[in-house]
């Protein structure tokens, strides 16, 4: 009887899991890459940074632009929502992952998941604080966020504000000076809180009741209203009301780029930091395959080919100019080469001293022949002034001896 218990209540457990998967995975379903190429193209580049992984970067941000920073905080049904001003906020804030590459800088890469943001949370009792989710945090129904690496999003990647400024429309204009993230970091807890209600994944991020009570400010639910309409999600963008428009495609809308060329894709194979083989989350569609589907297999293996060879070749020639430097440098010609060098510098280091020398010595020289005109000019010009002195007083005694006679006479 026992077993027939334990059985039936495993069968349970599994048909609830069963369920709750297939709704889960029905109701994100439908967005495909190929509808993100069109869509977000005329606000970015795309890179193709690994064979078959592709990112894509935002065209006129500013140097010390980050994800999630213009647009604002709304308490939903689905949790914490960003309502982005951005005109790619619809795809890049609620699908996919960002991650802030040496090489290209911020970079998203799509994912095909609908939430009502992605990103990590921080609190202290003064300051809130979140970032992106990078592309090794993937979503379980049943444990919620998780990381296939030790991964920890460096401080410099967050925003943070005071409780206070949480609930504001215009919340980049509150952010936390970058000299003071480091230590503001270090004093704050982590948090995600995500789970699947009814086939939805909400964010439920930060303690609603704790940030009312910090904040002071009462942060009403909120309705999101979906649109099938590009223009109702950019007019709600440019608009200051409590409005939340969230804009999802239609079947129709995304079959029409079922099988669009994307010719427009850099491919920097190898210079990216991603490690592909850790990037956890469902990052592909299915229409994963870069090629269009129209397109010959011959034409697709040629050109999965000559990605595998291009990028095999940059190792190879990598590894053979630094091959060829280390033997360059460590041959014997070299040393020979090395010696000479430094006996030629020594040589002509010598030969301008020796130039330099004489040529002070010139200069010495001749500052000394000028102070001796100068001091033998000096003495002559006194010598005649001693000697006109002179003779001016014997021409004087002369005459007083003179007038002394003449008047000894006259008497």
């Amino acid at each position: 009887m026992k077993r027939l218990i334990i059985i039936t209540a495993i069968f349970i457990l599994f048909a609830n899991t069963n369920t709750d998967a297939k709704q889960y995975k029905y109701r994100y379903s439908g967005i495909s890459f190929n509808y993100f190429y069109s869509a977000l193209q005329p606000h970015g580049e795309w890179i193709e940074i690994d064979y078959d992984v592709y990112v894509w970067r935002p065209y006129r941000v500013g140097r010390n632009w980050q994800p999630y920073s213009e647009g604002r905080w709304a308490w939903t049904n689905d949790g914490w929502y960003w309502d982005s001003y951005e005109p790619f906020g619809w795809a890049t804030y609620h699908y996919g992952r960002w991650y802030f590459d040496d090489y290209f800088g911020w970079v998203w890469m799509p994912g095909y998941d609908w939430a009502p943001a992605w990103v990590e949370w921080r609190y202290s009792d003064d300051y809130i604080g979140w970032a992106p989710l990078s592309p090794y945090a993937a979503f379980d129904i049943h444990r919620g966020i998780h990381f296939s690496i030790s991964w920890r999003t460096g401080y410099n990647h967050w925003h943070f504000v005071s409780f206070k400024h949480f609930g504001s429309h215009n919340i980049n204009h509150h952010f936390v000076h970058k000299n003071y993230k480091h230590k503001i970091y270090n004093r704050t807890k982590y948090r995600t809180n995500y789970y699947a209600n009814n086939g939805r994944i909400v964010n439920g991020g930060i303690d609603r009741n704790f940030i009312e009570r910090k904040s002071g400010t009462r942060f009403l639910k909120r309705d999101i209203t979906e649109t099938t309409r590009i223009d109702d999600f950019s007019k709600s963008r440019n608009s200051n009301s409590d409005k939340i428009v969230s804009y999802r495609p239609s079947t129709s809308e995304i079959q029409k780029y079922r099988d669009v060329k994307r010719e427009n894709i850099k491919v920097e194979i190898g210079r990216s930091t991603i490690k592909r083989d850790k990037i956890s989350f469902e990052s592909r569609s299915d229409d994963r395959n870069i090629i269009k589907q129209t397109e010959p297999r011959e034409m697709k293996a040629s050109r999965e080919t000559t990605i595998k060879r291009k990028s095999s070749e940059q190792i190879k020639d990598r590894t053979v100019i630094e091959k060829s430097n280390s033997e360059r440098n460590n041959s014997p010609k070299s040393y020979k080469r090395k010696t000479s060098e430094k006996k030629e510098i020594k040589q002509s280091t010598r030969k301008e001293v020796e130039q330099r020398v004489p040529e002070k010595r010139n200069s010495t020289y001749k500052k000394a022949d000028e102070n001796k005109v100068k001091s033998s000019v000096s003495k002559r010009s006194n010598k005649n002034k001693r000697e006109a002195a002179n003779n001016r007083t014997k021409r004087e005694s002369t005459n007083k001896s003179n007038n002394n006679e003449k008047s000894r006479k006259t008497r």
